[in-house]
C-alpha cells in the first residue's frame, strides 16, 4: 500500500471541526465522590435492618450517604404519633393498610402473625445488637440523606407532617435520586 498524503488545508479544518464539537459535547462528570446510594423497596423488618445496618457502616467510614424510599418502605418512614390532618378518605384508608413506622414492620421470612420478630428481638437484646429505631436514628445522627419517592407518597397518600424527623426528608422524583447516585461510587437495592 502507498502512503497517501492529506491536504494541510483540510488537515487544519478537520482539526478545527474536531475542536468545535469537543467544545460543544456536554461535559460528563467522571470525578467520582465517596458516597453510597441505597434504593430502599422493600418494607420488611428484617430488609430495613440491612439497609440501615449498611447505611450506619458507610456513614462510619466517612461516606456520604443517600437512601431513596420508594413503594413499600415509604412506611417506615412514617412516625408511630404523628398524623396528617384532612386527609381525603382514600389516603386515610390506606394509612390504615400500611405499616406506621419502621418497628412495625414484618419479617421477610418467619413472621409467624409477629411472633418470629419477637423472638429476633429477644435473640438481639441478648447479644446487644440495636434494634431498628435506633439504627434509623444514629443513621439521622450521622447525616444520612433520607430521600422520599414523591410518586409513591402520593400513590400511597402519605404526606410529608407525617413522617419522622421535622422536615429532615426531601420528597423528590427518581432523576433528582440518580443524579446524586450516579456521582457516588456505590448503588445498591433492597
Amino acid at each position: 500500500m502507498e502512503a497517501r498524503t492529506i491536504d494541510p488545508a483540510r488537515m487544519s479544518d478537520l482539526e478545527a471541526r474536531i475542536a468545535a464539537l469537543e467544545e460543544s459535547a456536554p461535559r460528563r462528570e467522571t470525578e467520582k465522590c465517596d458516597s453510597v446510594s441505597i434504593v430502599c423497596f422493600s418494607g420488611e423488618w428484617d430488609r430495613l435492618f440491612a439497609v440501615f445496618t449498611i447505611a450506619n457502616g458507610a456513614l462510619a467510614l466517612g461516606q456520604e450517604v443517600h437512601l431513596f424510599f420508594t413503594f413499600w418502605a415509604t412506611a417506615a418512614l412514617r412516625d408511630e404519633e404523628k398524623k396528617s390532618a384532612n386527609k381525603p378518605l382514600m389516603n386515610r384508608l390506606l394509612g390504615k393498610f400500611l405499616p406506621r413506622g419502621a418497628g412495625r414492620a414484618p419479617l421477610s421470612k418467619m413472621n409467624w402473625g409477629g411472633l418470629g420478630k419477637l423472638f429476633l428481638g429477644y435473640r438481639m437484646r441478648k447479644h446487644g445488637i440495636g434494634d431498628l429505631d435506633e439504627l434509623i436514628e444514629k443513621a439521622r445522627e450521622m447525616g444520612a440523606h433520607f430521600h422520599l419517592c414523591d410518586t409513591s407518597a402520593a400513590l400511597l397518600g402519605l404526606d410529608c407532617d407525617e413522617l419522622i424527623g421535622d422536615g429532615c426528608i426531601d420528597p423528590c422524583g427518581v432523576a433528582t435520586f440518580l443524579g446524586k447516585a450516579m456521582k457516588g461510587r456505590m448503588v445498591l437495592f433492597i
